[in-house]
């Protein structure tokens, strides 16, 4: 029996958008996939960015990813903590 990949994802309509689209691609490639919705510290606040600090959005899903509770993370490009030149 193949192994359903667990894709952990931030619960947003985009982030919900884009993993769907990652599963959907994943399911025609010959893999069963599931959803995991991870809550990230950025989701529970509704201070600026500047005062949460960077990479609030994607930190939880890193530790999920380390913890084993998900196979693969799918989140956008504009989460990503980013250092300005």
């Amino acid at each position: 029996m193949k192994k359903t990949l667990r894709i952990g994802t931030r619960g947003s309509a985009l982030a919900m958008a884009q993993s769907t689209w990652v599963a959907e691609q994943l399911e025609r490639a010959g893999y069963a996939t599931q959803l995991v919705t991870v809550t990230t510290p950025g989701d529970r606040s509704m201070a600026p960015i500047a005062e949460i600090g960077v990479g609030v959005f994607t930190s939880a899903l890193r530790e999920a990813l380390a913890a084993g509770e998900v196979d693969v993370a799918v989140h956008s490009y504009k989460d990503l903590p980013t250092e300005p030149e």
